[in-house]
C-alpha cells in the first residue's frame, strides 16, 4: 500500500494525492482488510474442527502446499504465546510480510510548523513554556497525571487481569485523552482519513465536515506515511479503543524531549494533502458507523467525567510524584548520555524538594490518596460482567497454534 510517488502532484514544495490514487489506495486497503478476516475466519474454523477435521485454505495460501499453515499465520488478526510464554498481540498483517509497517496519521487541517506532534510536544513547543526548564516541569506534570489515571484503571478487572498482553497504560492514557509524549499513528489508512475527514466536537464525538467546514479549515486535509523504527504496535489492550484504531505508536520523548520531535522527512515521515470533499467525509464517517468503530462505547465510556477529573485536579498524589520522578529521571539519565542535556540542567531537574517546591507554586496541592469520583455500583458491575472469552470473541481476535503453550502430557 506504498503511494505511488509517480502519481504524486509536487505543486509549491507541497505534495497532493489526486482522487484517483486515493481511491486506488482505499481499494488496496479494503483488500487487505478482507484478507485478514478470511484467514482469521479459516483459524477459527480450524480451531473448532474436531478430530483433525481438514479445512480449507484460502487461495492464496493454498500454493505454499504444506507450509501454508506458516505463511497465513502473519494475517491472523489475533494473538500467540511466544516460547518463554509472554504474550503477543498482534493485529494481522495489513501491509507487506517481513518489512516494519507503513504508517498513516491523518489531522483535519494544515497546521504548519505544529504539525505531526504529540498532543503534549504541541503544547509544550508552542505554549507558554519560554524557558527549558519549565518545559521540563510542564513535561513532568503530565507524566504524574498518567501515572495518576494508570491507578484509575488497577480499579479494572479488565485491567489487572488482561491476559492477552501486557497493559500500556500511557498509551491508553493518550488514547482516552490525556496530554502524553505518544504520537499517534495506524497501519490503517481508513482510521487516519477519518481524523482528516471529520470534525471534533468534543467527548470523542466526531460528523462528517460540511462545505461550510471547508470555508474555515481549508479544501486539503493532511497525511502522513511512513516507517520508523521508534514506532510500535500497540495491539490488543484492555478497552478496545488502541486496537479499534489498529493503532502504533511512537515515544516522541525516547531520544529528543517530545517538543523537539515531530513527524517529518528526518523522522521517516513524508506529508501529503488530499482533497477532502464533503462526499468523502461522510463515506468515511458512515463506514466508521459515525465513529462509534473507532471510539466505542467500552467499559471505560461511563467513567469519562473522571478522566476529565485526571485531567484537571490540581491534588497530586506522594506516591504518583514519586513515581513520575523515577520515570523522568530515566529520560533524563538517557539525553544527559547523548548530550541532550548538560549537567547544570540535570542536576536541577533532579532536586526532587526543589521540584515540589516549584510544583506547589504552580497551585498543585501534594496529598496521600486523590479522591476519585467513582460510580461504585458501576465499576462493580462492570467487573462482574468482564470476560476474557467473550472480548476476545468480539474484538475478532485468533488464537494461533504456533509458539502456544499446552499442558503436557504425563
Amino acid at each position: 500500500m506504498a503511494i505511488d510517488e509517480s502519481h504524486v502532484q509536487t505543486i509549491n514544495g507541497k505534495n497532493y494525492i489526486p482522487a484517483h490514487l486515493l481511491e486506488q489506495l482505499l481499494n488496496e486497503r479494503d483488500y487487505s482488510i478482507r484478507r485478514i478476516k478470511h484467514a482469521t475466519e479459516m483459524r477459527r474454523k480450524q480451531r473448532l474442527a474436531q478430530y483433525g477435521e481438514k479445512i480449507t485454505y484460502p487461495d492464496e495460501f493454498q500454493k505454499y502446499g504444506k507450509l501454508a499453515d506458516v505463511f497465513m499465520e502473519p494475517y491472523i488478526s489475533g494473538f500467540t504465546l511466544d516460547l518463554q510464554g509472554s504474550v503477543r498481540c498482534l493485529y494481522g498483517a495489513i501491509d507487506a510480510i517481513g518489512s516494519s509497517p507503513l504508517l498513516y496519521r491523518g489531522e483535519i487541517k494544515d497546521y504548519g510548523n505544529s504539525s505531526g506532534y504529540s498532543a503534549l510536544g504541541r503544547k509544550i513547543a508552542f505554549g507558554d513554556d519560554k524557558h527549558v526548564e519549565s518545559k521540563f516541569i510542564h513535561f513532568f506534570k503530565e507524566q504524574i497525571r498518567k501515572i495518576m489515571f494508570m491507578g484509575f484503571l488497577t480499579y479494572f478487572r479488565q485491567f489487572h487481569e488482561f491476559p492477552f498482553g501486557e497493559p500500556l497504560d500511557g498509551v491508553l492514557a493518550q488514547h482516552y485523552g490525556l496530554d502524553t509524549q505518544f504520537i499517534d499513528l495506524t497501519d490503517d489508512l481508513k482510521v487516519a482519513l477519518f481524523f482528516a475527514c471529520c470534525k471534533n466536537m468534543g467527548n470523542n464525538m466526531y460528523r462528517p465536515i460540511t462545505q461550510d467546514d471547508i470555508t474555515e479549515i481549508g479544501t486539503y486535509g493532511v497525511i502522513f506515511c511512513g516507517r520508523n523504527n521508534l514506532a510500535n504496535v500497540i495491539g490488543y489492550q484492555p478497552f478496545c479503543r488502541c486496537h479499534r484504531q489498529r493503532g502504533y505508536y511512537i515515544d516522541s520523548s525516547a531520544v529528543y524531549p517530545c517538543w523537539n520531535f515531530f513527524l517529518s522527512e528526518e523522522t521517516g515521515f513524508k506529508k501529503y494533502y488530499f482533497e477532502r470533499t464533503p462526499e468523502l467525509s461522510q463515506r468515511i464517517f458512515a463506514e466508521f458507523e459515525e465513529g462509534r468503530l473507532i471510539f466505542p462505547e467500552d467499559d471505560l465510556f461511563p467513567f469519562l467525567d473522571v478522566i476529565d477529573q485526571i485531567k484537571k485536579t490540581k491534588e497530586i498524589p506522594i506516591g504518583a510524584f514519586d513515581f513520575a520522578y523515577a520515570v523522568c529521571k530515566l529520560y533524563y539519565e538517557n539525553y544527559k548520555k547523548n548530550n541532550v542535556i548538560q549537567d547544570d540542567l540535570y542536576a536541577i531537574l533532579l532536586d526532587k524538594k526543589a521540584l515540589m517546591n516549584k510544583l506547589q507554586g504552580e497551585g498543585l496541592i501534594f496529598c496521600e490518596q486523590l479522591s476519585i469520583n467513582i460510580n461504585k455500583s458501576v465499576l462493580k458491575s462492570v467487573n462482574e460482567k468482564w470476560n476474557p472469552e467473550e472480548f476476545a470473541e468480539t474484538e475478532e481476535m485468533e488464537f494461533s497454534p504456533f509458539g502456544v503453550l499446552t499442558e503436557q502430557s504425563d
